[in-house]
């Protein structure tokens, strides 16, 4: 598998969970792109994983954050073995805050499934495989509650949640089906993040603490809420960004020690927000067509860019200027080395001009700070118009124009505009209570 190839230098413990990483994931992930210690994978045979460094937590121990889509956790939970979830048992057994985090997770799955769609009401198969799935899923919460030490793991409770609603979109489903799965998936793909990746990739310090007796199921099962953040507060962040709000949805996780927010956009853009507390501390696009539709309109307003300007002309931040100005190198290296003899009239002007910005843009960052979501906007522009006409291209040029998008510019726009203006410029407008 392609994270053997990772060579990080981070610590020993980042090393070790890389290993539980390779071992838990085989030859079913192939690494996309790291950006500071996130690494981006994507999942045979459909989705992505996102996974962020390890923390240490002084009570818990040391756990890795992990983040799926909706095709990831369903082709993760496709060809992962259940045969490895007897210690994530034992530690949701000893500890009660992870305990409690997991009976949580239940029950909103639990909430959700007990909405039973229209497909399900009319296929006696469906409906059987529904009622064994919230079977399980009420009887695992009751066992936690009791501590009887005997509930079964979250890896086979979120396994048969995964192929229940896989059986379902083998069906032919409507519209307001679809997105009833697809709500489904978003809760599944977080609580198995966070509560069974991470925890079979962690270091958990194992601390007999049972506590309390978790409150019944039926009392549980209608009083708890799917955190979902309002529309208007995820629409200023959006704004901040230059993202227009309009038809936009967002998802939050139910998790312990950190929250996301997955905010889309347009046509096919999506925004992934990792957040401690109240303080967003990663921003990440899901794929290259989520970054495409985001450099295709975006408009920072007035007040932000020359908040961005401002943040970089700080002299603790300008060694970050230096580092976007070195950044543009790659563009300018995979210039010199496209076969231009292969390049009609259009592609030659494109690259000649791609050739000039970066030039220009690397001399204005001696003194001065550029419009750098501007400058993204025309490199990408330049390299679309080269791909444009991508049968006269050479493959060894196709594909180094491709993997630009796939990883300079994706990993630039996130590291040199999102991130500052969201960490830095810009307060955060996010609902006080996020867990």
């Amino acid at each position: 598998m392609t994270v053997k190839q990772i060579q990080t230098k981070g610590s020993v413990n980042e090393a070790s969970y890389l290993g539980q990483l390779r071992n838990l994931l085989g030859r079913r992930a192939v690494l996309q792109f790291s950006c500071d210690r996130v690494f981006r994978l994507k999942l045979r045979p459909a989705g992505m994983m996102l996974v962020f460094p390890p923390e240490l937590l002084p009570e818990e121990g040391i756990f890795p954050r992990i983040f799926l889509d909706e095709q990831g956790v369903l082709s993760f939970y496709r060809w992962v073995s259940l045969s490895s979830s007897e210690p994530n048992r034992k530690l949701f057994e000893y500890d009660s805050r992870l305990r409690q985090g997991y009976a949580r997770s239940i029950l909103l799955l639990a909430r959700h499934l007990s909405n039973i769609p229209e497909c399900c009401k009319s296929s006696e198969r469906l409906f059987c495989l529904l009622d064994h799935t919230l079977g399980l899923l009420r009887s695992t919460y009751e066992r936690l509650s009791a501590n009887t030490g005997t509930a079964a793991s979250s890896r086979v409770v979120f396994s048969t949640v995964s192929n229940f609603l896989r059986t379902l979109l083998e069906h032919d489903l409507t519209v307001n089906d679809k997105v009833w799965v697809r709500c489904g998936l978003r809760i599944l793909a977080l609580a198995a993040a966070e509560y069974d990746i991470a925890v079979a990739l962690g270091s958990p310090r194992i601390v007999s603490r049972r506590g309390k007796p978790l409150a019944d199921y039926q009392i549980a099962l209608h009083t708890v809420n799917r955190l979902q953040y309002d529309l208007a507060e995820v629409a200023v962040l959006l704004e901040q960004v230059g993202i227009s709000p309009s038809d936009t949805r967002c998802f939050s996780a139910p998790l312990a020690r950190s929250s996301y927010i997955e905010a889309t956009f347009g046509l096919r853009g999506k925004l992934i927000l990792q957040l401690e507390g109240r303080i967003i501390n990663c921003a990440l696009f899901d794929t290259t067509a989520s970054l495409k539709e985001y450099l295709s309109s975006a408009e920072l307003p007035a007040d932000v860019l020359d908040s961005l300007r401002d943040f970089y002309m700080q002299s603790k931040n300008r060694i970050m200027l230096r580092d976007y100005s070195d950044s543009l190198e790659s563009f300018s290296q995979a210039c010199q080395v496209i076969a231009r003899d292969r390049l009609n009239c259009s592609q030659l002007r494109a690259l000649d001009r791609l050739s000039s910005l970066l030039q220009n843009t690397r001399k204005l960052c001696l003194n001065n700070v550029p419009n750098i979501l501007l400058v993204y906007q025309r490199i990408s522009d330049s390299l679309e118009q080269i791909l444009d006409n991508h049968q006269r291209l050479d493959s060894k040029s196709r594909r180094l124009v491709l993997h630009l998008f796939e990883s300079n510019l994706l990993e630039g726009v996130q590291r040199y505009v999102i991130l500052p203006i969201l960490t830095s410029s810009i307060s955060c407008p996010l609902a006080a209570d996020l867990l």
